[in-house]
């Protein structure tokens, strides 16, 4: 659902007003499993009564003691969650993380249990995060980082889906999102190299998989030894995209929005939520976690094996040996020749463990 320029033109700035965030929450209630905002309300509404209030002047007192009694929007807000919670609808919010000290941590809705050894080496740590307004954040029913780091080009390929802050281990909004979608109300399960007989040229390397527990069939995510997923992003598709000012159309039928997860998130250029990916050089922020999403949905996965590190490595000394033997016997001109093979075999090995030709899997390794 998106919150693009055409309904900043029809409803107004972003951030919206709380009773108009509870508003579009309640439009949304009963029609879908869940909805995901990439976004966080880490600041008071200045629309609210008691935050007007604070502006008027001692002189207007009898109209400042009005506004004070009337609801609070954060109030509003949380009240518009708990109603959808009831019409089978949860909400999900997201909290940035940061690197300045002192900042408030989230809280937890669910915990991780981690089966094997410790992951904290793996996982990039952060300071703090900057959260959702109290009692926003004490309704909601799932808390998830909105976080994604880009690659040393700037190109995002790969979203997280567990954070650490100290000893403290945090879901992704998507992960978030998928855990309430499946119904799962259990904490997760962080699989690292050497739980559950995993090892990998027996040691630990690092996370293997993030487990979601579901009643009979639990949903397990792969991923790299840092808990990120890579993404194998589809061409965008307009029918899934949903400009968020339809919703408050008469003539919108409901029936449209498919009862399965709403992310919420904006295109908009000003409010600065564009990512570069391989396919978009401006694509919505929003629409990371969906590609995640619908990767863990269909089952759909690019794998970077945890040893792909070490078959480079090894590909890459064992060619460099092989052409120092034989650059006195056979001169340069033929070693040459053997390098421009050499790297045209990687490339087209690489080619078809991306293909899934390998094996069935789609594996991720560095050609070059």
């Amino acid at each position: 659902v998106d919150i693009d320029d055409e309904t900043l033109a029809k409803l107004g700035q972003w951030p919206w007003p709380r009773t108009l965030v509870a508003e579009f929450i309640a439009r949304l209630s009963g029609q879908v499993r869940v909805v995901a905002f990439d976004a966080v309300f880490a600041e008071a509404d200045r629309t609210s009564p008691r935050e007007l209030a604070r502006t008027l002047p001692a002189s207007l007192a009898d109209i400042r003691e009005r506004l004070g009694r009337l609801p609070d929007s954060d109030l509003v807000l949380a009240k518009a969650v708990d109603a959808a919670r009831k019409a089978g609808t949860s909400v999900v919010m997201g909290f940035s993380l940061v690197h300045e000290p002192g900042a408030r941590l989230p809280a937890l809705k669910r915990g991780f249990n981690v089966s094997g050894p410790d992951a904290s080496a793996y996982l990039p740590p952060w300071s703090g995060a900057i959260v959702n307004r109290p009692v926003i954040e004490a309704a909601i029913d799932g808390n998830g980082s909105i976080n994604s780091t880009p690659d040393l080009d700037g190109v995002i390929r790969r979203i997280s889906l567990v954070f650490r802050s100290g000893a403290d281990l945090y879901p992704s909004l998507a992960l978030e999102a998928l855990r309430l979608a499946a119904g799962s109300d259990q904490s997760y399960i962080l699989k690292t190299s050497g739980g559950s007989g995993e090892r990998v040229l027996g040691a630990s390397s690092g996370v293997v998989a993030v487990r979601i527990p579901v009643e009979g069939a639990p949903l397990t995510i792969p991923t790299d030894s840092e808990g990120a997923v890579w993404l194998h992003f589809t061409d965008p598709d307009a029918p899934r995209t949903l400009p968020a000012w339809r919703l408050f159309e008469k003539d919108f039928d409901p029936a449209t929005l498919g009862g399965g997860i709403a992310f919420v998130g904006t295109s908009a250029a000003g409010l600065k939520d564009l990512r570069a990916t391989p396919r978009n050089p401006t694509a919505p922020g929003v629409e990371l976690h969906a590609q995640l999403a619908e990767q863990v949905i269909s089952g759909h996965y690019l794998e970077r094996p945890d040893y792909a590190d070490r078959i480079e490595k090894v590909v890459f000394i064992v060619l460099g040996v092989l052409l120092i033997a034989l650059m006195r016997r056979l001169g340069a001109v033929w070693c040459a020749l053997l390098t421009v093979g050499s790297i045209a075999a990687v490339v087209a090995l690489s080619w078809q463990a991306f293909n899934g030709a390998l094996g069935g899997r789609r594996l991720l390794f560095d050609p070059i």
